[in-house]
């Protein structure tokens, strides 16, 4: 026969497991602040996507509006001690509208994963988008967990200027040019490049790049 006092102290150890195997131990920085008990702050214009991954939790509970470029969808993921479970959500990963995809240190680091609900009128508008499409959202920071904000989409309109593909290839072999000191070869795809329907901080930086190309070719000459 098991003492009372053994019989308490085995129970207690038993939940403890339970809890640390239900979830990740957080550090205070992991901690989840989530909307239900965070102020509310609104933004009336969008906001670079990296803004509001660089301090996210002054934005708990409110609506951001935001623009970005799509990467992919996620076919499964781990929501932590979030809300955004895959039975109810789909998930977003995409690049903000000022990361310049042609920089391989771009290309290789989306800001966020959004989430949408599934079959939500604004999940449709979402539906089937090709890479690079471009988007401007509004959704609710929902809630900050290993210092990411988790932001649920509350309606999307597709926009029309987009870096496209052509647009992508011909920008990425100038900066590949620009690396050899190839300045004239460089302005013939930056020219390239620009051909397209650009969004207008796009093709700001690749007009910049040119000019500056130009004046190194014209140093050669």
């Amino acid at each position: 026969m098991v003492p009372a006092q053994s019989k308490l102290t085995h129970l207690a150890a038993a939940l403890l497991c339970a809890v640390f195997t239900a979830a990740p131990f957080q550090t205070p920085a992991q901690r989840t602040i989530d909307s239900a008990n965070a102020p509310v702050a609104l933004a009336s214009h969008p906001m670079p996507l990296s803004e509001i991954c660089d301090d996210p939790a002054r934005l708990v509970g409110g609506v951001v509006r935001c623009r970005f470029q799509f990467e992919s969808e996620l076919a499964t993921w781990n929501p932590y001690l979030t809300r955004f479970g895959s039975d109810e959500y789909r998930a977003l990963r995409v690049w903000g509208d000022e990361q310049m995809l042609w920089k391989r240190e771009e290309w290789e680091a989306p800001f966020a994963v959004l989430f949408v609900r599934r079959g939500s009128d604004v999940a449709k508008v979402l539906d089937n988008a090709p890479k690079y499409a471009r988007f401007e959202i509004t959704g609710r920071v929902r809630q900050v967990f290993l210092d990411l904000p988790w932001i649920e989409i509350e309606s999307a309109q597709r926009l029309a200027p987009e870096i496209g593909e052509g647009a992508l290839l011909h920008a990425s072999r100038a900066m590949q040019l620009i690396a050899g000191r190839q300045w004239q070869m460089a302005c013939d795809d930056l020219d390239r490049a620009l051909i397209g329907n650009l969004p207008e901080s796009a093709r700001t930086e690749l007009l910049r790049l040119r000019d500056d190309c130009q004046a190194h070719a014209a140093k050669r000459n």
